[in-house]
């Protein structure tokens, strides 16, 4: 099993909190882990949102809404972090704790994507997931449409007491690795052309 701390902040981790049980020490993860995950990932989400913008796109954000209690999160689970109009596209934003310019520095050999329910319970899969640095100067791009080539990796998250969860995984030579300055389309980078 591949051990790894989970950076992930995005509005998929609510799914992953859903795991927990609700006993008073859980709740307290909720308040004091989860709670502050999910605040600090919509500045990503609003920063990919106007990256996206620059580049032309249409892009409608969903609105950041938080559950009260962990028993709670079915009714604020979201469909996808960004829409791509008018195609309805959706992109899923996400931030690591880390800086990373590409593969080159990247600290572990595969990137998470998401955590496997949240992939599986979607009934419209995201187009892509922008990945970005801690910084946001760079993102690491994957394409939905690659994920029969994820793997599926277990790791603890340290900060919910080694608990452990199932992860989509992408290789780094999997992922498209790009600066968020506008110089580069990742959508148009990743994604083969429709036919």
């Amino acid at each position: 099993m591949y051990s790894h701390p989970m950076e992930c902040k995005c509005d998929d981790c609510k799914d992953d909190i859903a795991a927990v049980s609700d006993e008073p020490q859980e709740k307290n993860l909720h308040e004091e882990v989860f709670k502050p995950r999910l605040r600090e990932s919509y500045k990503g989400t609003r920063f990919a949102a106007e990256w996206l913008r620059r580049l032309g796109y249409e892009v409608h954000q969903t609105p950041g809404r938080v559950a009260g209690t962990h028993a709670e999160w079915k009714e604020y689970a979201d469909s996808g972090d960004l829409i791509i109009l008018p195609a309805k596209m959706i992109v899923e934003v996400k931030v690591r704790t880390f800086r990373f310019t590409g593969a080159g520095d990247f600290l572990y050999p595969t990137m998470i994507v998401c955590a496997q329910h949240s992939w599986e319970r979607k009934p419209v899969k995201p187009l892509a997931y922008l990945i970005l640095s801690s910084d946001m100067k760079y993102a690491g791009c994957v394409y939905g449409g690659d994920a029969r080539r994820w793997g599926v990796d277990a790791m603890k998250d340290r900060a919910l007491r080694d608990k452990l969860y199932t992860n989509f995984t992408a290789k780094l030579s999997d992922v498209f690795f790009c600066p968020t300055d506008g110089s580069v389309d990742p959508l148009k980078e990743m994604i083969p052309p429709q036919k």
